[in-house]
């Protein structure tokens, strides 16, 4: 069920800690993914929460779950806009940062690796991965940590209770909706 694995991939952007979350999902129609996609964006939108599909892989859909508010902030962070540019992107803009990502995904091929920026991950740590491409990281969880080791495990921990706290009372009965901070 896709309210299920919102919450099992985006608890932290529900409880308002992430900007956002990207996971995959098969949809057994295009429609399907489009009535349903609009049914929650039409719910979770006056909450600031968007759910968008960035591409189709495999028989799957990317879905891209996010805070509008906290993407805006996190593209206007310093430093950002300037490294953002470097890759053709209106930092300026989210709506069309994402329009150009979508674009990304496809010339690419596979996940550029600035999509980091757009699920809240710190610059320090996009440009640690690019820079050492992947590789000599210093921990790893919701991301791979170049920097500020201590303190991002501490909000891992944090992010990994969120999404136990919100799995267990999302099944007692609480709607989604209900679970959006």
């Amino acid at each position: 069920m896709l309210e299920e694995q919102i919450i099992e991939c985006g608890a932290p952007v529900l409880a308002g800690l992430k900007t956002a979350a990207l996971f995959n999902y098969r949809f057994r129609s295009e429609e399907e993914e489009r009535e349903r996609l609009a049914c929650l964006n039409e719910t979770l939108n006056r909450r600031d929460i968007y759910l968008r599909v960035l591409r189709h892989r495999a028989g799957a859909s990317q879905i891209y779950l996010y805070r509008r508010s906290r993407l805006e902030n996190d593209l206007g962070r310093r430093g950002v806009k300037g490294f953002m540019k470097k890759y053709g992107y209106n930092a300026d803009d989210p709506d069309s940062a994402i329009v150009h990502l979508e674009e990304r995904l496809e010339e690419v091929g596979e996940f550029p690796h600035e999509i980091g920026l757009f699920l809240g991950y710190p610059l320090a740590d996009v440009i640690g991965f690019i820079e050492n491409r992947g590789m000599n990281y210093r921990c790893v969880g919701f991301w791979k940590v170049y920097h500020n080791e201590q303190e991002t495990r501490k909000v891992f921990e944090q992010f990994e209770k969120c999404v136990e706290i919100y799995r267990r009372i999302y099944r007692e009965g609480r709607s989604l909706l209900q679970l959006v901070a």
